[in-house]
């Protein structure tokens, strides 16, 4: 099915940048070789775009038992269809997100298969961005869309009633509330290791592998050729409380790496996650699974399939907290020594 993407009276007057941005944003973005107006008009131009009215129109559901009823794209067999990747445009709150490497929660890895930590943000209307201002009028329509799409979920009825559906919003309702999981389960590849003249292998000898030595004979050892990749378990640049939950699990799950894209598109280090992308105003591509809760209840959930920030999270201007800290600082200074600071009398 094709629909007509959403419109937008807007859409030109973005492209051709005609909101006023200031001189120094305007450069920032060029040096960081960002066509911001080229970027949102392609996205309101998306028919999955999240506001289009008839989003829920263009998608279907493929049922995966306990991984959920994920989202592909409407067709005559959905088993065939690709998932949908609805862009949203946002700006990722700097409060309420799980953004270090230990993600949600350490005690979540236990019990579930895969370990269920994920990282965890909330995207809201950019603030103090004219460029973006329309994201006003377009969030409430993405929260339409979410509950189209929990609506049309497979899910338990009560004669022609569903059950109360539960959306991805944020603290604030009209906030969207994206995940990405961290940990999956690893595949089991099997290797073919050539072989030597005459079916034998000499001691000693060597089969490279993706990283790895294979060494075959009296002392056959698998060693590591290189230091850990980043985006393994082993790897992963999480506190300590974090390693003693899932370096046991290293043999059987292995790490998602965050699809985050900075502004120059290289894919953004794990340490700087919780530095550089809260504030940041990011296009997010979407894809949504619903859970049935005990029976009663369905839960959308929207899963991160790839980030790429458009404008860099301001500086966080320190010069409010140093006047406090002098304020603080000159009034015990005048209580313990006077108002003269000389201590007499």
């Amino acid at each position: 099915m094709t629909a007509t993407p959403p419109q937008h009276e807007h859409v030109q007057a973005v492209a051709d940048n005609a909101h006023p941005v200031t001189a120094q944003a305007e450069n920032a973005q060029a040096d960081a070789g960002v066509d911001i107006g080229a970027a949102i008009a392609s996205v309101l131009a998306d028919q999955y775009y999240l506001a289009n009215p008839a989003f829920a129109n263009l998608i279907n559901f493929v049922e995966g038992g306990k991984k959920g009823d994920r989202v592909v794209q409407a067709g005559e067999d959905e088993d065939d269809m690709p998932e949908v990747a609805a862009p949203v445009l946002g700006q990722i709150r700097s409060a309420n997100h799980y953004l270090s490497a230990d993600g949600t929660s350490v005690g979540s890895m236990q019990g579930s298969e895969p370990p269920s930590t994920k990282l965890k943000f909330e995207l809201t209307v950019p603030k103090h961005d004219a460029r973006f201002a329309f994201l006003a009028t377009d969030f409430p329509k993405y929260v339409a869309s979410l509950n189209a799409i929990a609506r049309k979920a497979p899910g338990p009825k009560k004669g022609n009633a569903q059950f109360p559906v539960r959306i991805p919003s944020g603290r604030d309702p009209k906030d969207i509330s994206v995940t990405h999981k961290l940990m999956i389960k690893k595949e089991v590849i099997d290797v073919q290791v050539p072989e030597l003249p005459g079916d034998a292998v000499a001691v000693g000898a060597t089969v490279e592998d993706e990283g790895f030595v294979l060494v075959e004979g009296a002392d056959a050892d698998v060693q590591p050729a290189a230091p850990l990749p980043l985006f393994s378990v082993k790897g992963w640049p999480a506190s300590k409380r974090w390693h003693d939950t899932a370096d046991p699990l290293a043999d059987t799950f292995d790490i998602v790496p965050f699809p985050a894209f900075d502004v120059k598109g290289d894919l953004m280090d794990p340490k700087d996650y919780e530095r550089l992308l809260p504030g940041a105003i990011v296009k997010a591509d979407l894809n949504f699974v619903s859970y049935v809760i005990a029976g009663k209840v369905k839960v959308l959930v929207a899963e991160l399939q790839e980030l790429h920030v458009l404008v860099q999270a301001p500086v966080r201007n320190n010069t409010a907290l140093k006047r406090k800290l002098h304020l603080v600082n000159e009034a015990l200074a005048k209580k313990v020594c006077g108002p003269d600071r000389s201590g007499g009398h």
